[in-house]
């Protein structure tokens, strides 16, 4: 017998089809291309990551894991001026389970958290699975925490204060 997954709460399946994604419970491999395409995606291009210019926005490629590609950072900086001590860091590692999604996925939630904390927001863009299959994606998230936390100083973030959220 295949086991069958759980619905969803019926409150949450309505939203979930309206996102547009139209995913039941699970996700075969054959419903990754679909999903990686759905109306979700043009939502997260369409993003004001400057929170209404709050934040000052720059991407920037570093060091991935040692013989892999480089890792892309969102990287997201208050643009009001610090208060003299260095600011706090959300490291944001997006949702998806490791196979769908990007840096932008669920970052306008970090963004909301930095906002009221005057926090600096990094989010790492990390290699999808089935790809590159595990450790590949957890490998980026490690290696832009690492840069993030050996250049945070310049980023004007304290790297004592670094939180990983996502």
């Amino acid at each position: 017998m295949t086991p069958v997954p759980p619905p969803f709460d019926p409150e949450l399946a309505a939203a979930l089809e309206e996102a547009g994604g139209g995913l039941g419970p699970g996700l075969s491999p054959a419903d990754i291309a679909a999903a990686r395409q759905g109306p979700a995606v043009e939502l997260l291009a369409g993003l004001d990551l400057t929170m209404n210019g709050a934040f000052e926005v720059t991407e920037r490629t570093v060091p991935g894991p040692e013989g892999a590609p480089d890792v892309s950072l969102l990287i997201c900086r208050p643009t009001a001026a610090a208060t003299g001590t260095p600011r706090p860091l959300l490291y944001h590692v997006h949702g998806g389970g490791m196979v769908l999604g990007n840096n932008r996925l669920g970052v306008n939630t970090a963004l909301e958290w930095a906002r009221e904390v005057g926090a600096a927001v990094v989010s790492v863009e990390y290699r999808l699975a089935p790809e590159h299959p595990h450790p590949a994606p957890v490998d980026d998230v490690h290696a832009g925490l690492l840069w993030t936390a050996e250049h945070a100083r310049e980023l004007g973030c304290d790297p004592a204060r670094i939180v990983l959220v996502g």
